[in-house]
């Protein structure tokens, strides 16, 4: 979810626009994609190593976790700029 998001900010950054909102929601977004993303890992960190394969159709959390907390930042901010 970071790389996603990192990688939309930075293409944001190169934009001549100063739409930080813009910007912000576009990186959520992106991490919010990555998600589905992770349903055929393999965990090796954390509680959910323990299952080994059977992690793989799960979603990782810290990626839900990242993903969730910028979507909430977007919406804060939007908020209270409307």
């Amino acid at each position: 979810a970071i790389a996603p998001a990192t990688d939309k900010l930075e293409e944001w950054s190169r934009r001549d626009t100063q739409d930080a909102l813009g910007a912000l929601q576009s990186a959520a977004d992106a991490a919010t994609e990555a998600i589905e993303s992770t349903r055929g890992w393999i965990a090796k960190r954390g509680r959910q190593s323990y299952t080994g394969e059977r992690s793989i159709g799960t979603l990782d959390p810290g990626i839900v976790a990242v993903a969730t907390m910028m979507q909430a930042v977007a919406k804060a901010l939007k908020d209270a700029h409307a």
